[in-house]
């Protein structure tokens, strides 16, 4: 015996279709379930247009945060304020750091280069080089 649609294959495929950015409509519901009456879709589709907005609004409710006293949201901004104080001191703290070892690299660079500069001004000759300080220079052949 064939099934026909419920309200429910209705109600998911009309809000997988929202939460894809797309506006149920009877075509689009059809399509989203491969089978179902024109006229059929048309009266469970608009049974869900018409619960919508309760649906929208129970769950604005169950993720809305029920009213605190106020010594516990002054308590809490407290809480908030010390923690934010506490990332700031790290992050501080991590940031010295990271600007004391980059201090530190870009010395060694510097000493580095001032070592390089002499024998690039011709200085000593380097080992396993011509009597110039150059490398003799080689043309592959073809």
């Amino acid at each position: 015996m064939a099934r026909g649609i419920t309200q429910t294959d209705v109600d998911r495929a009309a809000d997988a279709l929202l939460r894809a950015g797309e506006r149920p409509t009877i075509e689009r519901v059809r399509q989203a379930l491969g089978t179902g009456s024109p006229n059929t879709v048309t009266r469970l589709l608009d049974v869900w247009w018409r619960g919508l907005g309760e649906r929208l609004q129970a769950q604005a409710d169950k993720l809305a945060l029920p009213e605190a006293p106020t010594e516990v949201a002054a308590l809490a901004s407290q809480l908030w304020e010390h923690a934010l104080a506490a990332g700031q001191a790290q992050a501080e703290q991590a940031l010295t750091r990271a600007r004391e070892a980059l201090a530190a690299e870009q010395a060694r660079v510097n000493a580095q280069g001032e070592q390089v500069a002499p024998a690039s001004r011709g200085g000593s000759p380097r080992r396993g080089r011509g009597r110039g300080g150059a490398a003799p220079c080689r043309v592959p052949a073809e």
